[in-house]
């Protein structure tokens, strides 16, 4: 941990933001294909269909960020990464952590 950086769990207003971001994801499934996103094959599809379908452009900022949560959500479910939040010279950010390691990966 750098100095002035400090570690929280998720709070309510950045599990907030990333719920909104996962819907922006997730609202490309059909209502009855929702639950794919549950598994990690279906985060990574959907994730691989939405660039291959061209629905996000390099200006799409909140667009990219969702996909980073979707890819994020991913890489939770596969290993034992979880989401955090990071505050630092840089600003408040969520990021996934490797727990008891300084070990993150921002979205």
């Amino acid at each position: 941990m750098s100095v002035g950086q400090s570690i929280e769990a998720l709070d309510p207003a950045t599990s907030q933001d990333l719920a909104a971001k996962r819907e922006w994801v997730t609202g490309h499934y059909d209502a009855q294909s929702l639950d794919k996103y549950q598994t990690l094959t279906g985060k990574l599809d959907l994730l691989a269909t939405i660039l291959a379908e061209g629905w996000v452009k390099r200006a799409d900022q909140l667009k990219l960020q969702s996909l980073g949560v979707g890819f994020g959500d991913a890489i939770a479910q596969d290993t034992l990464m979880e989401w955090v939040v990071v505050d630092d010279e840089y600003g408040r950010s969520a990021a996934l952590n490797w727990p008891g390691t300084t070990c993150y990966a921002f979205r």
